[in-house]
C-alpha cells in the first residue's frame, strides 16, 4: 500500500531493447558503422571486498543521467580505468533492472577501441565490468555506498572486477542468440 513503484526515466527498457534487436531492428552498428556494447555494470550484491552499492544510490545516478528522452550524462568507456588510453567509447543509455545497473556503449572511433571491441566480439566469454566513483564518506556505512558520483565505466576481464555479476558483450546477432 505504501511503496513506490520505481519509474525509469529512459524511453524504452532492456526488455524492449531486446525486443527490438530480436524484431530485427539492430544497433549491432551504426550508420558510420561503429558497434554498440551491452553491460551489466553494477548491482546491489556485495562484493569481493564485501562492499556493496544501495539500490538507490544506482537509481539515483540513472535518474540524473536522463532529461526526458535524451540520454545527457557523459560518462566515457574505458579499458580497466585507464583514461591515459583513448577511451573504448561512451555510454549511450542507461536504466536500472532490479538491482542491476544496466548500459549500451557506443564504440569509440579510434584504432584501439576496434582492436579491442574485435577481441571482445571474437571472444566474448570472461569479460566484466567496474565503474569509477567518487562518494562522501558519511554515505558509505558499513561496507554499502547510499550515494555515488559515477564518472565512468571500464571493461576489464571479470577475474579482475570486484564485482562478479558483471559483463560486457557487443551487441549483435551471436550475443542476442540468433543465427
Amino acid at each position: 500500500p505504501g511503496s513506490k513503484m520505481y519509474k525509469s526515466p529512459r524511453p524504452f527498457g532492456l526488455f524492449e531493447l531486446g525486443r527490438r534487436l530480436k524484431a530485427g531492428v539492430s544497433v549491432k552498428r551504426g550508420s558510420d558503422n561503429l558497434r554498440y556494447m551491452f553491460i551489466i555494470t553494477s548491482n546491489s550484491y556485495k562484493d569481493r571486498e564485501d562492499e556493496a552499492m544501495a539500490t538507490k544510490a544506482l537509481k539515483r545516478y540513472v535518474e540524473q543521467s536522463w532529461k526526458g528522452d535524451k540520454f545527457i550524462a557523459e560518462q566515457p568507456y574505458y579499458y580497466w580505468h585507464d583514461d591515459k588510453l583513448p577511451k573504448l567509447g561512451d555510454i549511450v543509455w542507461a536504466d536500472m533492472n532490479g538491482p542491476f545497473l544496466t548500459e549500451v556503449a557506443r564504440e569509440a572511433d579510434n584504432a584501439m577501441a576496434k582492436k579491442v571491441w574485435d577481441y571482445i566480439e571474437a571472444n566474448p566469454k570472461g569479460w566484466g565490468t567496474s565503474h569509477g566513483f567518487n562518494y562522501p564518506v558519511s554515505k558509505q556505512k558499513d561496507g554499502v555506498y547510499h550515494e555515488i558520483e559515477k564518472f565512468e565505466t571500464s571493461l576489464l576481464p571479470l577475474w579482475a572486477a570486484a564485482n562478479p555479476y558483471t559483463l560486457s558483450t557487443v551487441i549483435g546477432e551471436k550475443s542476442m542468440g540468433s543465427s
